[in-house]
């Protein structure tokens, strides 16, 4: 969580809008039982998505050049889709043969639009297929761009704002975002 903090504060125009796991549900309400549910969907953080919009913005009306900032955290590249029913985490590939990922992306609103970032966009848009390279969407007004490290290419937080300086340069010269 010290690393999220450290990308929050470098984008001083942008609040806390949404998280979801990337490969499972949220953990159960208050008042349903666990036990008959997926195990992963007790470790929410595992593989998850935290998004940001533009302070004050409305996430489901958009004016052209505002953004969606996602910060992916993929604490492991293991593909759940390759088993058949719940994952066995004795299967898994041992620690060192796999691959923990931070990925930052910059969704940009091209024109106005009247989608929702989260439920529309994130739900059913495409990710971009290449780091640092702008990707248009094909049925949203939208272009964005990634920026993908290895969990542990990032041991401080010098390396987080490093890898801040560098996603903003390529959001700057791909999408035409100004940054403070």
């Amino acid at each position: 969580m010290d690393m999220l903090q450290v990308f929050e504060d470098e984008f001083p125009t942008h609040e806390f809008y949404a998280w979801s796991p990337l490969s499972f549900a949220r953990p159960t309400q208050l008042t349903t039982s666990p036990v008959h549910k997926w195990a992963w969907d007790a470790l929410p953080f595992y593989k998850a998505s935290f998004l940001y919009t533009v302070v004050g913005s409305d996430p489901n009306h958009h004016r052209g050049g505002e953004w969606l900032f996602e910060v992916t955290i993929d604490t492991d590249d293991v593909d759940f889709s390759t088993f058949k029913g719940e994952p066995d985490a004795a299967k898994f590939p041992d620690a060192e043969m796999t691959d923990s990922t931070v990925k930052l992306v910059a969704w940009k609103s091209t024109g106005n639009g009247t989608f929702n970032w989260y439920h529309d966009l994130w739900n059913r848009g495409e990710w971009p297929t290449t780091d640092d390279v702008a990707f248009t969407q094909p049925n949203y007004p939208v272009q964005s761009l990634s920026l993908t490290v290895r969990l542990d290419d990032l041991p401080d937080r010098e390396a987080a704002l490093a890898l801040v300086a560098r996603f903003k340069a390529a959001t700057s010269r791909e999408l035409g975002l100004a940054h403070t």
